[in-house]
């Protein structure tokens, strides 16, 4: 009977169908679970399968049963996925973690009930829609579980303030790892310097911002200390630290990224004095924009005019200069 069906399936008009869906039904529920396994498997792919022979199937006990259609029936609509979601055991929510598509509703009770390989099957699934709900608990997830950061990571919607933290946390791992063999200060050059080659800030100016005003948000804070900018800097988190000066310096981020990409420092070393921060600051900035160290020559002369420069002349210049930026914007 399933032969006869499925050689003609794509011919057949709807009420053919519903006839054979009677008959397999009936034959369907009087047999053992192999066949019944075999039998989803093959209607589990048909567009136009037995809807209901596809549901009794889908919500049998037996997870071999279960599996194909749960996996890749088209005919088991929404409202069923979510209760069995919620009802049947791990491998019934494997099976469902492996569909083409996925909407966020399901997803949400996925990762809720799910063990650790359904959240690494859900979170590598690119049909899979998650909702912010989803994706705090499996960031939450992924600190403890690589295999489950490496599937987030890859996804193309994961919220930039959660892949800023994953990237945190394996630079703090790396950090951790490198310092009690090496020592503190060469592995945080070590991970900057790697986070550099690599291809350089990962967030664009707007995610950075985000990230930064929901820490500062976090900690009660306006502006982020100066020390978090140096500690930002040395983890390769540069929009962040560019974002923080922005933030510090009550000016708009884009200016702050202009002053940094410059072909000459003047412009930043007004911006950091400006907020009476110290050379080590400065320092920090410039060392962030390339792997080649500044001559000890050309260190000095950066040093000798960060001295030269004063607290009053330099915010003179950053005032002057953001009035200027702000009319020629509104011209």
């Amino acid at each position: 009977m399933t032969d006869l069906f499925v050689d003609n399936a794509d011919r057949l008009r709807d009420d053919q169908v519903s006839t054979f869906d009677t008959v397999i039904l009936k034959l369907a529920r009087s047999v053992e679970s192999a066949a019944r396994a075999a039998l989803s498997e093959r209607l589990s792919d048909i567009a136009n399968a037995p809807r209901t022979v596809v549901l009794d199937l889908a919500n049998d006990a037996d997870v071999s049963v279960a599996g194909p259609v749960l996996s890749r029936s088209v005919q088991v609509a929404e409202g069923e996925l979510l209760r069995i979601a919620a009802e049947r055991g791990q491998g019934h929510l494997q099976a469902l973690s492996r569909r083409r598509s996925l909407s966020e509703r399901v997803t949400d009770v996925l990762v809720a009930r799910g063990d650790t390989e359904v959240l690494r099957t859900v979170a590598g699934n690119a049909g899979a829609r998650l909702s912010p709900k989803g994706f705090d608990t499996l960031a939450v997830r992924a600190e403890a579980d690589d295999a489950l950061k490496a599937a987030l990571t890859l996804r193309r919607d994961i919220p930039a303030h959660h892949m800023a933290h994953l990237v945190e946390t394996a630079r703090s791992r790396v950090t951790r790892k490198l310092g009690s063999e090496f020592g503190n200060e060469v592995a945080a050059m070590a991970v900057s310097r790697a986070a550099r080659t690599l291809g350089g800030p990962s967030l664009s100016l707007q995610e950075a911002a985000v990230i930064v005003d929901a820490a500062l948000r976090a900690g009660g804070a306006d502006q982020p200390e100066e020390g978090e900018l140096i500690a930002w800097l040395a983890e390769g988190r540069v929009m962040e630290a560019l974002v923080g000066l922005a933030r510090a310096a009550a000016m708009p981020p884009e200016m702050v990224l202009r002053a940094y990409q410059g072909a000459h420092s003047d412009p930043l070393l007004f911006l950091i004095r400006s907020l009476r921060y110290g050379w080590g600051t400065f320092k920090a900035f410039l060392q962030s924009k390339t792997d080649a160290e500044p001559s000890p020559e050309e260190w000095r002369g950066l040093f000798e005019a960060f001295q030269a420069l004063s607290v009053t002349t330099a915010q003179r210049v950053v005032r002057f200069t953001a009035a200027r930026d702000q009319l020629q914007k509104a011209g």
